[in-house]
């Protein structure tokens, strides 16, 4: 079982939605309802606050564990973007509270860049309580699988929307378009970066334009040798934009 706290956690609700999921779990509910009818205004208090009686202390208090759930993960994603520095070192600091708890598998799973005040904290957490793990430093063989899912899928989803938006046959796409060859291509540009992978495919999508050609743009930009990921996923679309504006000028 688990639930994701998203990029906009450092809010004052952040809890809100793992606490909507604890009717799966009545004796954890009784504690947190507990805690609010003695607080109202407890969602309205520092996240610090917010944390200790919304989430440890009613791990805490449970007496036994609960068959129901024997590990749940809570995924926070992008710690990064918090507006505030002291509002992610105050996160880093809960995190690590939760070794306390017995009742329950609980593990946290949090995705950021690697923001020196992040890596700050996560070091000095004591003891071995967490693991890190640099996506771009994965063996390729690894990730290659999971990469290639992703654009796949996309690719034929958009194939199906042009398909489907024509009202003759003659720009049909063939139902095996981009071609598996294609596809491995594609994958090899875009490992490890899973961003790259979705702005190639945001790109191709452009219901702007027509599938093919764009991908066909995109593809000539594998063959420049002094090119880097970075500029091979964004040049395109930059591209495109002066092509569009030299049209426009043109007119």
């Amino acid at each position: 079982m688990g639930w994701l706290v998203p990029e906009n956690l450092l809010s004052r609700e952040m809890w809100l939605k793992p606490l909507s999921m604890l009717s799966k779990f009545p004796p954890l509910l009784e504690h947190v309802n507990k805690a609010t009818k003695t607080d109202p205004n407890l969602f309205k208090k520092a996240l610090t606050e917010q944390f200790q009686k919304l989430i440890l202390e009613p791990f805490l208090e449970l007496t036994g564990p609960l068959p129901t759930a024997p590990h749940l993960i809570i995924a926070i994603d992008a710690l990064n973007e918090g507006e505030r520095e002291q509002d992610v070192k105050a996160i880093i600091h809960l995190l690590a509270r939760t070794k306390t708890i017995q009742s329950m598998n609980l593990r946290m799973f949090v995705t950021s860049t690697p923001e020196f005040p992040i890596r700050l904290g996560f070091k000095g957490m004591i003891g071995d309580i967490h693991r890190d793990m640099v996506l771009h430093d994965i063996p390729r063989p690894s990730i290659a699988y999971d990469m290639s899912v992703f654009p796949k899928h996309e690719l034929s989803k958009i194939k199906d929307d042009h398909n489907q938006s024509l009202s003759t046959s003659g720009s049909l796409l063939p139902p095996d378009w981009p071609g598996q060859r294609r596809l491995d291509v594609l994958v090899d540009m875009a490992l490890p970066l899973f961003i790259f992978a979705a702005t190639l495919c945001r790109f191709v999508g452009d219901p702007r334009f027509h599938p093919e050609k764009r991908l066909e743009m995109v593809l000539k930009y594998r063959t420049a040798a002094q090119t880097s990921k970075f500029d091979k996923t964004y040049l395109p679309v930059p591209d495109q934009l002066l092509t569009n504006l030299d049209d426009a000028r043109k007119k």
